[in-house]
Parts: structure tokens; C-alpha cells; sequence
């Protein structure tokens, strides 16, 4: 778990979960990196009262290695202000928020970041 914590200019990624991780966010401030929080290769990251502010994406989703598949990202109270793209998900992978569920449409996310 990563909680009450605050990360500002992260040259990549505020917060990443990945390879079939399961972590859990929760009352924290990322501000001014590239991307605010990243779910990626199986994993399901948790965001409970955190703001994103400030950052490139807000939340990335996408499946990076061929042996592991997409990723989850369940938001409950999240804000997300002036990022300049909110949620880039890629096909398969999804984004939980107030029981809605925002299913990508992306293809090849990982080619724009690796």
C-alpha cells in the first residue's frame, strides 16, 4: 500500500503496478510527472482519495509483455485536474470508477512509452 504520500515531477510515472501486482493507493497527491499512475502487464492498482494534478496522462493502462495481459485500475474518490489525456487504456484493460466500468479501445499503448 502507498498511502499519504506526494509525488511531484516524476520524470515517468508518479505511482506503477505491474507483472501481476496488486497495490493500493490511498490519500496521496501526485502532481507534475508524465504520468500520474500506471497499471500495466496484469496488475490491478486500487485508488482510494487521491488527486492527480498537473500530469501528461492521468492514468495509463496497457499490457507491456506478451506473457501477462491487461491491467485494472479501480478509482473510488480520485480527481483528476489538467492532464493534458485523463485515461489512455489500451484494448482489454479497464478503468472502475463510481460501478462504471471504461473499457480501452487503444492499440499498442506500450509503443508510446517503451
Amino acid at each position: 500500500m502507498i498511502s499519504r504520500t506526494s509525488i511531484s515531477g516524476a520524470v515517468d510515472k508518479g505511482i506503477s503496478g505491474g507483472e501481476d501486482s496488486h497495490l493500493e493507493v490511498r490519500n496521496c497527491l501526485i502532481e507534475k510527472a508524465n504520468i500520474g499512475i500506471a497499471s500495466k502487464d496484469l496488475s490491478t492498482v486500487e485508488v482510494i482519495d487521491t488527486e492527480i494534478v498537473d500530469c501528461n496522462y492521468g492514468l495509463v493502462l496497457l499490457q507491456k509483455k506478451p506473457e501477462y495481459g491487461p491491467a485494472e485500475i479501480s478509482l473510488k474518490n480520485v480527481d483528476i485536474k489538467n492532464a493534458k489525456t485523463e485515461k489512455l487504456i489500451e484494448k482489454g484493460s479497464v478503468v472502475k470508477s463510481n460501478g462504471k466500468a471504461i473499457y480501452g479501445k487503444e492499440i499498442n499503448v506500450a509503443a508510446r512509452f517503451y
